[in-house]
Formats: structure tokens, C-alpha cells, sequence
């Protein structure tokens, strides 16, 4: 009953962008700068790239590698590839905008709901990302088994830029221009952001030259010989510009140094240009009136809201809320939640309505594998197992004990359901619309599904009963799931020395407490470091007005100073030492922020003559908010728990009803927590 989704303000339906597959829309107007709909968890991966890489050795798999460092092309050429990337690879977000960087070596941030479902374009992105809050969730690791079990990132949301967007927009989040210029492949040679803005001023140049004085003399013979004369213009300007840098750099340009790849990414340049423009000078007023980005999506990026009730499916009906323990239960208390946060509904629900689609993607257990890299020698020859355990991904993905393959759900909201033994209100069925779910895919194995690289497996999780605004949202995991995490409930133990962990995540909290520096007597626990956002001082520091050079090459001074957007990443956040404080208030100031610090910051960088050199600067009055606490790298809940009897993994269970047979590829007589070696 479409009736049933009359208040809904958020659809999922066919993306405007042709052959772009799913898209997010909004059915009510959202102001400028407001925050869109509702924030969702990330979930930090941890080293993928060398898990994978241990496993493959583990396994005797040849891959082809993809250090950038490696310049050994003869092995490059040798090696050959068996297995292919997963589909997340595609949805990664960078670390430094979640706030996960500090995790481990190298951090990828899953980010459901818009982060995944919506769509990008270069030139219409109209939301952007708000960094997540960190929190604990009251869990420590010496007395709480479910601690590392969920993600202590939430809240990541979106807000809308400086312009309101429209009802019926199609949302377009903001995935940079590098990622569109790594897939030509897959989408050819796209205008990318300044393209559109370059094309816009371009034809406001020439409607005043032009068009403006003798429009009814004009020709697409005129329009063509101004076009091609900016082209070559263009193309001049920019040799011009990168021979400048050349000359005044020491040979570094920001553009392709060999002339052979620079002459190629040149041709690319300009075909992307002119993909922005109009291809007849007829179409000059109307990219004009309309904007050259605009009118290179159907109907203007814009769906009718009629549309979206008869096509599209309901995203809000539920919202994330944070589930205080004495609000809970007995029965949930005894089982794993979202750092005690749940999703509960926002209006009515009656019994079949669909609450939410959860499109999926594929992916294999073996994608989650945590490996030992630190003694693997040993343990090969002894023959022992070399694996550790999985992801906290694999908590977030639908799965069946008899089968390799694994569902990770993506669309708003969803990854925040809990499991209640008895109580729960809601069931996984696969969508009977076929323009979201395809049917064929259904059919594949999983081998097969690994190769098909586009959205079009769709659940949806429905009310099995009525359900009143405000009532939370439970699925039921299944009994594996019930009976892991009891057997891991009754055989746990506090890890060593937990009892001492101290989280970063609360020593952010105490703001009324200052910061000690690396002189007091009473340190920090061993797990914690101290970061730093600071101003970007571009250029040569030794010649920079902002800058006091202490020591040429090695040491420099500044005074603190205010970016915009500097704390809404991690882009301009470093390790740093805190060396004095002041600002004439007592330590139980009850204004830190009047307090200001000294802090000093290491940068490492390759220099020619030198190989590396290291140079330190000093910033002075940096207020208390630029001074951020972290865990050490492999020491918070998510990445320091890692065997089996530390920390609960277990996916969601899929009922086996719904289970394709050929997606059956272990033994019968399997679990899903002793096959994960399976290939």
C-alpha cells in the first residue's frame, strides 16, 4: 500500500545518472547548510591489503601486487592474478575523514546510507560529510565480553551545502575527483569539478562576446571556430603553466613529468572539457540558464515525487537512537548491541509493510581474515594455524553458516537493528522487484557473484507485526549466532592487563581537565597519543610570512592560526607533543579553552640530497580543541582484541529459506566460525 509511505521524506530508486544503478532521493525540501536525514555507524577495515596479501602466501594464491614502492617490473609481469578485488574496494571512504586513521597502518572507513547508496557527480554534489562520534558505548575490555564486538563510530551524517535542494533531488555526495579519474575505464572521459566550472565561465564568455550582439547572424560555423580557438588557448596555458613549474621547482610539476604522459593526460584534459559543453551553438542559452552540470543529467538530477511513492521504497521509517541500559531488557542485556544503540521506528508500522530495502554487497568470508604477520614464519613451519580471526565487519554482514558468502546491508539505518531472542518485530525477505533485485543474480555462485561488479542484490526487512512510533526494531540472527556468542559469553576471560586500558574516546570527554605535557611527572597510559589539528603552512617555510625559522630545513615556529573546515578530517591532524601550557588560569580552570599550548610536530620528507630529513615545528596558542587524544595503532577495542576468545565475531544469520542452494558451498555439517579458511 504506496498510502502507507505518505511522510516519508527519503526514497531509494533508479539513479538519473544513466547506468549508475541505485540512487538516494529526497521528497521534502532540505534547507542550506541542515543536516540530511539521519547518521549512521562506520566501520573501520583494518590492513586489508596485507591480510590479503599473508592469506594469499598462506595459500600458496599468486597476486599481482600493488605497492606503489614496488619498481620491480620483470616480478610484476610474472605474476599473475586469481582472485579479484572485492566490491568494497569501490565504496571506500578515506580514514582521515572518519576520524579511523590512528587504527592501524592502513584504514578504510565503510560508510553506510548515503556514504554507499548515493550516487556522486562532480558537478552537482549537493551534501557532505560530517566526521562521526566516538564512543565506548560504556564498554570496557575487563568486564564486558561485547567489548570490540560493534563500532565505536557513529553518527557520520551529511549536510546539505550552501543552496536548499529541491523535493525530488537526487542526493550526490562527494567522492572527489580522483576517484572518477581512476575509473575512465569503466565511465570514460567524465568532466570532473572544474571542468564544469570552467565550461560555465566559457559560455558566459561567449554569450557576451557573442551571442549577446548578433544572435540571428550567429552559426554553428561561428560557435565551432571560437570553441576550437579557446581549446588551443586552453591548451597553451596549460604547457605554459607546467613549464613554469618546472623551471621553478627543480624539475616537480603537479602536472605528468615524462612528455609522453603528459602529452596523454593533456588530451584527456581537454576531452573532458569539451564533454562539458554544449555540441551545438543552438544549446548555448539553455546550458546557460540551466548550468552545464545540470543539464548532463536527465530531467536536471530531479525525480516527481509521484514517481518515487510508485517506484522507490521508504528509507526513513526508522532512526538511530542510543538505548540506555536500564531501557533494556534482560533478555537483549544477555546478547551483543550497537554500543547499546538500536533503531526504532519513526512513525506506524503495520504487520508486512516494508520497513527498510537493504541493498547488499557480496562479498567472501575470506575478504575479512585477519592474519599474524608478526610470527608467521614459525607458525608455518610448526604448521599451525597462521589466521586470527575476522573483521568487526563480519558482525554487520548477512551470511549462512553453509555458505562462503557473505551480505553486507548498506542503505541507511539498518546496520543499527539489534537481535532480541524473543521480542523481535521484523524478518529478511529478498525484494520481489525485479528493477531493484535481479533475479539472475540469485542464481549465481559465489565465484561468479565476485565478478559481477554492479548493485542488484536488494533485501528487505519487513514487520512481522505491528509496530507503534518509538518501538525499537529487532531481527532475530538465528540460533548459530545465539549459541556463538553463549559459548563465547561462558568461555570468556578478561584480556591481560586489560584492567589498565584506559580509551582515548574518554580522556576526549574530560574537557575540563588540561592536558599535561611531556615534562609533568604523571604520564598517559602506554596506549595513548596526543594529536594535533594544525594550520597548513603551503610553501617554503624558510621564506613564509607566518613563519619564524628557528633552524633552516630543521626547525620553524608559528603561532597558531584558524582554518576553515580543519577539524572536519583528519587532513591536518598530526602526532604531536605537548610542551608547555598557559594562559593565566589555575589547572582546574573551569575554561580550558583560555588556556592555550605549545606543541611541536615531526614531519618526515624525502629530500634529494639528504634521502630523509626530519623537520620539527613548533606552534604556539593552540587552543585545548586542536589537542585530541588517540590510541596508539593496534590498541583500541576495535584493532588490540584479536583472537577468537577476545573479542565476539559472528555474522547475522540468513534464514535458510531464502538462501540460494547454489550459495550452499561448505559442508552441511559446518559452522560458519570453523570454515572461514575455506576458499
Amino acid at each position: 500500500d504506496k498510502n502507507d509511505d505518505d511522510d516519508c521524506g527519503l526514497y531509494m530508486a533508479p539513479s538519473l545518472i544513466p547506468n549508475s544503478g541505485l540512487g538516494m532521493f529526497t521528497a521534502k525540501t532540505i534547507p542550506a547548510k541542515s543536516k540530511v536525514f539521519n547518521g549512521d555507524v562506520v566501520i573501520q577495515v583494518e590492513d586489508y591489503q596485507v591480510n590479503r596479501r599473508l592469506r594469499h602466501w598462506y595459500h600458496d594464491i599468486t597476486t599481482t601486487t600493488t605497492d606503489d614502492d614496488d619498481d620491480d617490473d620483470d616480478e610484476k609481469e610474472e605474476e599473475k592474478e586469481e582472485e579479484p578485488e572485492w566490491h568494497l574496494h569501490d565504496y571506500y571512504w578515506q580514514s582521515s575523514s572518519t576520524l579511523g586513521e590512528f587504527e592501524a597502518q592502513d584504514v578504510s572507513s565503510i560508510v553506510p546510507g548515503l556514504g554507499m547508496l548515493a550516487n556522486s557527480h562532480p558537478g552537482l554534489v549537493n551534501v557532505y560529510m560530517k566526521p562521526p562520534q566516538r564512543s565506548t558505548g560504556n564498554l570496557h575490555r575487563s568486564l564486558h565480553p561485547e567489548a570490540g564486538s560493534s563500532s565505536q563510530y557513529h553518527d557520520v551524517h551529511y549536510r546539505s551545502t550552501n543552496e536548499n535542494i529541491e523535493a525530488g533531488s537526487e542526493l550526490f555526495v562527494e567522492y572527489g575527483d580522483a576517484w572518477f579519474s581512476a575509473r575512465t575505464e569503466a565511465f570514460g572521459l567524465l568532466p570532473l569539478s572544474q571542468d564544469f566550472d570552467d565550461s560555465m565561465a566559457l559560455l558566459v564568455e561567449y554569450f557576451e562576446q557573442q551571442l549577446k550582439k548578433n544572435w540571428d547572424q550567429h552559426s554553428e560555423k561561428k560557435w565551432m571556430g571560437f570553441f576550437n580557438y579557446e581549446m588551443k588557448q586552453r591548451e597553451k596555458r596549460i604547457r605554459r603553466e607546467r613549464e613554469k613549474q618546472l623551471k621553478e621547482n627543480n624539475g616537480e610539476s603537479e602536472y605528468p613529468s615524462e612528455p609522453k604522459e603528459f602529452d596523454k593526460w593533456l588530451r584527456d584534459t581537454q576531452i573532458r572539457f569539451a564533454n562539458a559543453l554544449p555540441s551545438s551553438y543552438k544549446e548555448v542559452q539553455y546550458y546557460l540558464e540551466h548550468g552545464t552540470a545540470t543539464v548532463s543529467v536527465p530531467q536536471h538530477a530531479v525525480q516527481s515525487i509521484d514517481y518515487l511513492k510508485e517506484h522507490g521504497i521508504c528509507l526513513d521509517h526508522i532512526q538511530p537512537v542510543e538505548v540506555e541500559e536500564e531501557e533494556e531488557d534482560e533478555e537483549s542485556l544477555t546478547f551483543p548491541s550497537r554500543s547499546h544503540r538500536g533503531a526504532v521506528a519513526v512513525r506506524s508500522l503495520r504487520e508486512g509493510q516494508i520497513i527498510s530495502a537493504a541493498p547488499v554487497v557480496p562479498i567472501r568470508r575470506h575478504h575479512l581474515e585477519i592474519w599474524d604477520a608478526n610470527h608467521y614464519v614459525d607458525q608455518k613451519k610448526a604448521g599451525t594455524p597462521w589466521f586470527l580471526n575476522s573483521q568487526l565487519l563480519l558482525n554487520y554482514c548477512y551470511g549462512h553458516a553453509n555458505s562462503s558468502l557473505l551480505l553486507f546491508p548498506y542503505s541507511p539505518v539498518v546496520n543499527y537493528i539489534n537481535h532480541h531472542p524473543t521480542k523481535y518485530n521484523a524478518k529478511l525477505q529478498w525484494s520481489t522487484n525485479q528493477q531493484f533485485n535481479k533475479k539472475e543474480l540469485l542464481e549465481m555462485t559465489p565465484d561468479e557473484l565476485m565478478l559481477y561488479n554492479k548493485s542488484g542484490l536488494v533485501l528487505e526487512i519487513v514487520a512481522t507485526q505491528d509496530i507503534q512510533p518509538g518501538d525499537e526494531v529487532f531481527l532475530h540472527y538465528g540460533m548459530d549466532y545465539e549459541t556463538a556468542w553463549q559459548e563465547f559469553q561462558q568461555n570468556w576471560k578478561p584480556p591481560p592487563d586489560s584492567e589498565q586500558y584506559v580509551s582515548s574516546i574518554d580522556l576526549n570527554r574530560d574537557w575540563l581537565t588540561p592536558i599535561r605535557t611531556i615534562y609533568e611527572k604523571e604520564d598517559y597510559p602506554p596506549n595513548i597519543r596526543t594529536v594535533c589539528t594544525v594550520p597548513d603552512l603551503a610553501g617554503d617555510l624558510n621564506h613564509h610570512p607566518k613563519v619564524t625559522v628557528v633552524e633552516p630545513n630543521q626547525r620553524y615556529q608559528a603561532t597558531w592560526f584558524y582554518q576553515s573546515n580543519m577539524y572536519t578530517n583528519l587532513d591536518k591532524a598530526h602526532l604531536c607533543q605537548v610542551l608547555s601550557r598557559y594562559g593565566g588560569f589555575a589547572l582546574e580552570s573551569v575554561q580550558p579553552d583560555l588556556e592555550v599550548y605549545t606543541v611541536s610536530i615531526e614531519f618526515t620528507q624525502d629530500d634529494d640530497d639528504r634521502d630523509e630529513m626530519t623537520t620539527t615545528m613548533v606552534f604556539t596558542n593552540v587552543p585545548r580543541r586542536a589537542i585530541q587524544f588517540y590510541d596508539h595503532e593496534y590498541t583500541s577495542d576495535a584493532t588490540a582484541l584479536r583472537g577468537k576468545d577476545q573479542v565476539f565475531r559472528h555474522e547475522i544469520g540468513l534464514p535458510t529459506d531464502i538462501v540460494p542452494t547454489v550459495w550452499m558451498d561448505l559442508p552441511s555439517n559446518s559452522s560458519s566460525s570453523n570454515n572461514r579458511h575455506r576458499r
